[in-house]
C-alpha cells in the first residue's frame, strides 16, 4: 500500500546536491506502483508541487525520498538554504536582478522542471510506439493518435475499360473480351487493389451471359466468357464496383446468330382483293432474333386436319426471306368457309404453325 495519498504533505529528503532537499510540498496526484526491473521489488512513485515565490514546480519522487510533514514543522524552505533575511518587497525582476542565490536556484528549477517535461515527452512516444503503460509517476495526458486509414472514394479512385468491344453474335462469347482497370485521379493504374468488378448491360435492355463478376488482379479485371443472346446495336457496358466511380464501354453491335426456325411473324389481314389475304413469316435464330442477313426460301400450305376438307391454297405460296422475312401477298382459300391453320417450311429449319383464323370472318371485315 502507498504511503503517501494525494494532498498529503510531505518534505523531501534527497541527497545534498539535489535543489529541492528540505523542500515541503504537497502530493499532486494519486500514486503509481511500479515493478522494480533489477530486483523484482515494487515501489510507489509520487508527483509532489511545490509553492515557491509564486511559483508552482513539480517533481517526481519514489517513496523513500520523502518524509511525513508533521504539525509545527517549518514552513517551505528555498532549496539548498536556510530560511531568508527579511527584505523589503520586490518585484519579479528585481528578485532575479538582486538576489543571484535565488536567481541561481529558479533557473535550476525551471531546467528541472524542462527536463521532466522532456522526459514526459518521450515516454508518451515510447508508449505509443511499444503499447506500455503510462510511465510510473506520471498522470496519462494526451497522445497524438495515428492519422486513421483513409478509405479510396469513388472520386479517388475509378472505373476505366481498357478494351475496345467490337462486333459479336447472339449467344456468342464476344471475340473482344472486356478489360476493365482501376485508376486514380492521375489515370494511373491501381495496382494494389482486388476488389471485385461486376458487369452488366447499361440500362438492363439484355441481359448478360457468363461470368459477369472478375475479381482485380494488380487492379485490373480481365472477362473471359461474356456474351449476349438478344440481338441490337449500340448495346454499352456498364462497368461498377462498390466505392469507385462506375465506367461504360464503347459501343457494341449483337448481330443475329445463324437462321434456326421460322415463325409467323403477322396473322393473315386482307390484300385489298375481294377474297385475297398477306400473311408474314419471320426466320429466326436460336435466341429468337430475327435473322436479317438470312435469304431462305419459305413455303405455305394449309396443316392438315383444319379448315374444310379438300381447300386449296392459291398464289405464290413460296417466296424468298428479305432481311430475314418472307412476306406473302394475294394468298387465297377456296372454299373460304371453315377455321384454318397454315404452315410453314423451309429446308433445314424448324417449321411453323399458325393460330387458327377464320377467314371468312377476316374478309367480311373489310370495309366495303
Amino acid at each position: 500500500m502507498p504511503k503517501y495519498n494525494k494532498g498529503d504533505r510531505v518534505r523531501v529528503r534527497l541527497a545534498s546536491h539535489s535543489p529541492y532537499r528540505g523542500q515541503i510540498g504537497v502530493v499532486d496526484e494519486n500514486p503509481l506502483s511500479y515493478p522494480s526491473s533489477s530486483t523484482g521489488s515494487s515501489g510507489f512513485w509520487y508527483v509532489v508541487r511545490f509553492e515557491w515565490k509564486g511559483l508552482h514546480p513539480a517533481a517526481r519522487f519514489m517513496e523513500e525520498d520523502l518524509e511525513t510533514v508533521t504539525e509545527g514543522s517549518l514552513p517551505d524552505e528555498t532549496p539548498g538554504t536556510v530560511q531568508p533575511v527579511q527584505q523589503p518587497p520586490m518585484n519579479f525582476a528585481e528578485m532575479i536582478i538582486h538576489r543571484p542565490a535565488m536567481r541561481k536556484y529558479f533557473i535550476v528549477g525551471l531546467i528541472v522542471v524542462v527536463v521532466l517535461a522532456g522526459g514526459l515527452i518521450t515516454y508518451s512516444t515510447i508508449r505509443r510506439n511499444s503499447g506500455t503503460r503510462t510511465p510510473p509517476g506520471f498522470s496519462t495526458l494526451p497522445t497524438q493518435q495515428p492519422s486513421p486509414t483513409v478509405e479510396p472514394t469513388g472520386e479517388e479512385m475509378k472505373l476505366s475499360f481498357d478494351s475496345k468491344l467490337s462486333e459479336a453474335k447472339a449467344g456468342v462469347v464476344f471475340p473482344v473480351q472486356p478489360v476493365v482497370k482501376i485508376i486514380d485521379a492521375n489515370g494511373k493504374t491501381v495496382t494494389d487493389s482486388s476488389v471485385p468488378v461486376t458487369l452488366i448491360v447499361t440500362n438492363r435492355k439484355a441481359a448478360l451471359y457468363g461470368t459477369t463478376t472478375v475479381n482485380t488482379a494488380n487492379g485490373v479485371a480481365t472477362f473471359t466468357d461474356l456474351y449476349i443472346r438478344t440481338a441490337g446495336s449500340n448495346y454499352t457496358l456498364t462497368a461498377i464496383s462498390n466505392g469507385l466511380t462506375s465506367a461504360i464501354s464503347g459501343p457494341l453491335d449483337v448481330a443475329p446468330g445463324p437462321a434456326a426456325a421460322l415463325n409467323f411473324f403477322t396473322k393473315p389481314t386482307t390484300s385489298g382483293l375481294a377474297t385475297d389475304f398477306t400473311i408474314m413469316v419471320a426466320v429466326l435464330d436460336s435466341y429468337g432474333n430475327i435473322a436479317t442477313d438470312s435469304t431462305v426460301d419459305v413455303t405455305l400450305s394449309i396443316t392438315p386436319g383444319t379448315g374444310a376438307q379438300g381447300a386449296i391454297l392459291s398464289g405464290a405460296t413460296t417466296q424468298k426471306a428479305r432481311n430475314g422475312v418472307a412476306t406473302f401477298n394475294y394468298l387465297s382459300i377456296d372454299p373460304i368457309q371453315g377455321i384454318y391453320k397454315l404452315t410453314a417450311t423451309s429446308p433445314g429449319l424448324a417449321s411453323a404453325v399458325s393460330d387458327s383464323f377464320n377467314l371468312a370472318n377476316i374478309i367480311g371485315s373489310k370495309s366495303p
